[in-house]
């Protein structure tokens, strides 16, 4: 039993031993895990402290690099920390309180005493030192510190400059403000959507309203539609950068209009973005009102001046037909009988047709009708029906009231006007367009037609001489020529003959012609060449008595004895004295009858000649008279 118990004994003791161990096993486990903690959290703090050594050394790194001053001051404002700015502004600390080292005072700034400042709450605001002279900008922040209060670190930007420029800046507006307003012009600032954003007095006064009804509307609010359009055409070139002045039309508040003449300037962000524009506005109402005025009294005054010029230039004419008609010569019968039908209509009213190739003197027999008839006293108007362009022939012939058609400025009197009472001369009537044909026939069947743009009828007492180098009866079957004017015209026929028919008449054509140039040239012929005046009579002349007077023109001038004889051949003139202008004008006369033949003689239209030539019809025309191109009188 006794064993037993002593087993039993062992057993137990064996079991807390054991237990003991394990115990002291766990425990030895936990105290190595503690320390092994605390050794982590030692070596933690020692990293963070570390870390906290070199936050601090950057903080100060970056507090002493910056342009701005940086100081700090705990509750009892004493100065922990300044930077070198601080110190080059204001000398060294010595121990100072912020107060006394910043403003020399004895106790605490009043602004210092700002709760705010200690409580959490940033603080902004400006001030002005005393001496440094400068002016401030400071920015208060509470910062905790290791004690458990709070330190404040003020930072100090100087605005001196920009204090400066403000201040600059002010007065500069305030000059200009009272410049704008003192001005005689309007003047008027949009944002960029077209709002005003400032308008002066005198902008005011032209609309009739108070700036305070204008400032903050758009400015289409006083435009009608199409001045709407006008403006935002121009707003448009603005934000373009285009600022270049135009005229607009504004309504008042009275409803009348106010003419605005507009002198802009965008007006730009430093990026170069638009940011709206600003300009001057001149009313110029009155000035336009003036300019009318000015406009039709100038208008009128020309229209005179024209018409002088005009008579003047018949009359110049008149003289220098008298001149030709008193030189006319000729013996032959042919030229004797044409005489005599002239002597014959001159003194009756009747119309008279005049038919002749180019070159016979046909004018020259429309003038001398005039000269023998009893309305001699009055200068002969001559029209050119080739030369006018076709778009203008009949405002020249029968005039124009102002504003008939675009251009017509004033009121313009045409030929039949200045002829009334005289003759007209319509040379190549067979150029006439087909409406203008039917006008005329009313004018030689009842002496009177309207001017374009009028209603009114006017009475006129013309004699109507026509000349043409076509066969108008060939025009009338082909329906290029009115028959009823045909008729009109043909009461009484007077053909001229060619020269080829005239032979008798060329000795004495070309002594006429010899002794003119020769006088004109200083020079003096005794004669001329058997040979010579043989040729001349011997030749066709295809350009009757105005080739033979070139021919003999030139030889004038190129003969150097007082013989006179041809320079070349007759047969070689025309090529030799064109051969010159063989890349102008003739290669320009073939490029266009080339072009007419193509388009059947068709002028005007789509695909016709000048079209095609991209000439202005009526430019065309002038060309064409000038180098003497004639529809052939059979041509489609």
């Amino acid at each position: 039993m006794a064993v037993k118990d002593s087993i039993e004994g062992e057993v137990s003791l064996k079991k807390a031993h054991d237990e003991l161990e394990r115990r002291v096993d766990e425990r030895t486990a936990e105290l190595g895990k503690a320390n092994g903690e605390l050794d982590r959290q030692i070596e933690e703090h020692r990293r963070a402290e570390k870390d906290l050594q070199l936050d601090r050394h950057r903080l100060k790194n970056i507090l002493e690099a910056m342009n701005d001053g940086v100081y700090i001051a705990n509750q009892q404002y004493d100065l922990e920390y300044v930077n070198p700015v601080i110190e080059k502004e204001f000398g060294p600390v010595n121990g100072r309180k912020c107060y006394e080292y910043f403003s020399d005072r004895k106790e605490v700034c009043p602004w210092c005493k700002n709760p705010e400042v200690f409580a959490g709450k940033s603080v902004q605001w400006e001030w002005h030192s005393f001496k440094t002279g400068k002016t401030y900008e400071l920015f208060d922040t509470p910062i905790p510190n290791s004690q458990g209060t709070v330190s404040k670190l003020e930072v100090f930007h100087d605005i001196t400059e920009r204090k400066r420029a403000e201040k600059a800046l002010r007065e500069s507006e305030e000059r200009y403000r009272s410049l704008v307003e003192t001005m005689n012009e309007g003047f008027g600032v949009a944002d960029e959507r077209g709002v005003w954003t400032y308008v002066n007095e005198k902008f005011c006064k032209m609309l009739g309203y108070s700036c305070d009804e204008i400032i903050g509307r758009p400015a289409i609010e006083w435009l009608d539609e199409a001045n709407r359009k006008i403006f935002n055409e121009q707003f448009t070139r603005r934000r373009q950068g285009e600022c270049e002045p135009y005229e607009i039309a504004g309504i008042r508040k009275d409803g009348s209009t106010v003419l605005v003449r507009v002198s802009p300037k965008p007006i730009l962000d430093e990026t170069g973005h638009f940011r709206g524009s600003f300009a001057v506005l001149t009313d110029i109402t009155e000035m336009k009102k003036t300019e009318e005025s000015l406009l039709k009294a100038f208008s009128e005054i020309k229209a005179l001046k024209d018409q002088l010029e005009t008579e003047n230039l018949y009359f110049r004419q008149q003289g220098r037909i008298r001149h030709q008609f008193s030189n006319m010569v000729g013996q032959s019968n042919a030229f004797r009988y044409v005489i005599y039908r002239a002597e014959q209509v001159a003194p009756t009213k009747a119309t008279v047709l005049v038919l002749g190739e180019t070159g016979t003197g046909k004018e020259l027999i429309a003038a001398a009708i005039h000269q023998m008839s009893p309305r001699k006293n009055r200068p002969l108007v001559i029209v050119s029906c080739a030369a006018l362009p076709a778009n203008l022939i009949e405002s020249e012939l029968f005039g124009r009231e102002k504003g008939a058609f675009t251009g017509a400025d004033a009121r313009q009197l045409g030929r039949f006007d200045i002829a009334n009472g005289s003759t007209i001369c319509l040379d190549e009537i067979g150029e006439l367009p087909m409406d203008v044909q039917a006008k005329l026939l009313r004018v030689i069947q009842h002496g009177e037609f309207e001017r374009l743009g009028s209603s009114k009828t006017i009475k006129v007492d013309v004699r109507i001489v026509a000349t043409t180098n076509r066969n108008i009866e060939e025009e009338v079957r082909e329906g290029r020529f009115r028959p009823d004017l045909f008729y009109r015209l043909n009461i009484f026929p007077l053909t001229v003959p060619p020269l080829r028919q005239r032979k008798d008449d060329i000795p004495l054509l070309v002594n006429a012609f010899t002794e003119r140039y020769a006088k004109e040239l200083g020079k003096q012929f005794t004669s001329i060449q058997k040979e010579t005046m043989k040729t001349l009579q011997d030749y066709n002349w295809p350009g009757n008595i105005r080739e033979l007077e070139n021919v003999i023109e030139r030889a004038v001038i190129l003969c150097p004895s007082p013989v006179l004889k041809l320079a070349d051949k007759l047969e070689d003139l025309t090529r030799s004295s064109s051969y010159g202008l063989r890349t102008l004008e003739e290669t320009e006369r073939e490029q266009i009858l080339k072009t007419l033949s193509e388009t059947r003689w068709r002028i005007n239209g789509k695909n016709g000649a000048a079209e095609i030539l991209g000439l202005h019809p009526s430019t065309l025309r002038a060309r064409m008279h000038k180098l003497g191109i004639r529809r052939p009188a059979l041509s489609e």
